[in-house]
């Protein structure tokens, strides 16, 4: 009798597992299609949407499993441009970046390794604020807070 519950036990089980990879690999597989890459950047966007002071486009993503991504023709434009005919911040034709999910289990998200763009502009301008103190378009539209440039000098000593 134990040896019949034993072979269902490891029989369930090796169902169970193959099941598992079966599944790991449609999803892999499923990751290719242009179809589902196209619908993870479009969520991606709408996640950083509200966060930014600006308008991002990817027309396409290439998603290499566990190793790049690749972005074709990525555009963030200005929300609220200070001259308008300055409303695209920056565009690229091509950007691939390498990805590590080493520390993705730990807590600490997805790594980008290197970053390669082709094709790409950028248009930085420093804003006035009204208060005699500038913001770059870059703080503005990423919603960074204003780095000011400060000298930390140590006390003299007397003797």
């Amino acid at each position: 009798i134990k040896s019949s519950a034993t072979k269902k036990f490891l029989k369930i089980l090796a169902w169970t597992l193959a099941f598992l990879v079966v599944l790991i690999l449609s999803a892999l597989l499923a990751l290719q299609a242009p179809k589902v890459q196209t619908f993870a950047a479009r969520r991606a966007i709408a996640l950083v949407k509200d966060k930014i002071d600006g308008t991002v486009t990817i027309d396409r993503v290439h998603l290499r499993p566990f190793s790049a991504v690749v972005l074709h023709n990525v555009t963030i434009t200005d929300n609220n441009p200070f001259k308008a005919e300055a409303d695209t911040f920056c565009h690229a034709d091509v950007i691939s970046a390498t990805v590590a999910f080493s520390s993705f289990f730990d807590g600490g998200g997805v790594r980008i390794g290197k970053a390669r763009v082709q094709g790409g502009m950028m248009l930085l301008t420093v804003e006035p604020t009204g208060d005699s103190t500038t913001v770059t378009n870059l703080e503005r539209i990423f919603r960074m807070e204003s780095s000011k440039d400060t000298v930390k000098t140590e006390p003299s000593q007397t003797q």
